[in-house]
């Protein structure tokens, strides 16, 4: 919305002949000329068309994994630690009659 709202406004302030304009009709007629040319081969044709192809599968595939994120692996960590905060050590013998305690 602010993108047009500033559009507007530039377009109030600066003299038609310097205003900046992204000639999007003139890369267009270019592109066409470049890859769809009357005198290509049918072999440049075909790999004109795969390579929009490539490129739109490209684009497509970038937008959906950046919109639809992989979701991380759930899960809990529980573990216990022996006498030195290590996962080792831990007492194996208790004497009968007393309460162990880890």
């Amino acid at each position: 919305m602010m993108v047009l709202v500033a559009h507007y406004r530039r377009a109030l302030l600066a003299p038609p002949d310097e205003r900046f304009v992204l000639p999007v009709r003139e890369w267009y007629a270019e592109a066409k000329t470049e890859l769809f040319s009357e005198d290509q081969s049918t072999l440049d044709r075909a790999l004109s068309y795969i390579l929009i192809v490539a490129i739109l599968a490209a684009v497509i595939t970038t937008v959906f994994v950046i919109v639809v994120p992989k979701e991380g692996e759930h899960f809990t960590e529980f573990y216990i630690l022996g006498e030195e905060e290590m996962a080792a050590d831990y007492p194996d013998r208790f004497p009968a009659g007393t309460p162990p305690s880890l």
